[in-house]
């Protein structure tokens, strides 16, 4: 793979995307010093499933690649006022996520990425749509860009938004075929009849941790094999709230990238 000197390197004939997400086990490892390999994380997985099909294999190449992958609470914005601590709930839901959001965006340009992905959960139904946030914040992002300086011929980054509801956990066991194939799972009525409700997200990630034990598989591991074993169809049609949306914004941003 070829290295870019600021980031973790892109083939040029593909996609080329920056991935926002809250931990390591969303968007993947950055290679250390001397290290010339990115180790993608579960939400590079849930792209490739959906852009290659079926055939997609956990440890296949890429259809895409990434330039940079970072937290979304690393995204830089104003500090707070001194003396102030912002908590994370804050920054979900307060001014700072709509700045997060826009300075994300401007990063992609920067960074030269054709689209910038964003994976974050929404686990407390009290705070507002996360999903909402991100668009309005990026519609407010394009206004202002028209009234810049950028030419026609310069295109805007594309955006997918990508929200569990209500945690990660959720897409990652709601297919049965693909929680037995992966961690022998032996339970076939793990959620309710509606999984974006229930179980919580604690009981859900507690059980993916104890699955993940039993299987003798390190979490992050079993993330990514989940991820690249789920079929989007069943995603879609169990959590159609969430994980329906992310689907369509794959499919209107990145296929006709990949197929070009």
């Amino acid at each position: 793979m070829k290295q870019k000197a600021n980031g973790i390197g892109n083939p040029s004939a593909k996609p080329r995307l920056f991935l926002v997400g809250e931990g390591e086990s969303e968007i993947g490892h950055r290679p250390p010093q001397g290290m010339h390999r990115y180790q993608e994380g579960a939400l590079a997985q849930f792209l490739a499933r959906v852009l290659v099909g079926a055939s997609w294999g956990y440890r296949d190449k890429f259809p895409f690649g990434v330039v940079d992958a970072v937290k979304w609470v690393d995204i830089r914005v104003h500090r707070p006022a001194e003396g102030k601590r912002t908590t994370y709930a804050a920054i979900k839901r307060g001014q700072q996520f709509d700045q997060r959001t826009r300075s994300a965006l401007f990063a992609t340009e920067v960074k030269k990425a054709d689209c910038l992905v964003i994976l974050i959960d929404q686990e407390k139904t009290t705070l507002p749509d996360a999903r909402k946030r991100l668009l309005a914040a990026r519609k407010a992002y394009l206004a202002a860009r028209t009234n810049a300086t950028h030419q026609a011929s310069d295109p805007a980054p594309g955006l997918v938004v990508g929200v569990p509801c209500r945690c990660l956990e959720t897409w990652l066991l709601v297919d049965s075929n693909a929680r037995q194939t992966v961690l022998g799972s032996s339970k076939p009525k793990l959620f309710s009849t509606d999984p974006e409700e229930r179980p919580s997200p604690q009981e859900l990630k507690r059980q993916f941790r104890d699955s993940c034990h039993a299987a003798h598989l390190k979490e992050y591991e079993a993330r990514r094999m989940l991820a690249a074993a789920a079929k989007p169809e069943t995603l879609k049609k169990r959590c159609p709230r969430s994980y329906a949306p992310f689907l369509e914004d794959i499919k209107r941003e990145l296929v006709p990238l990949a197929k070009g």
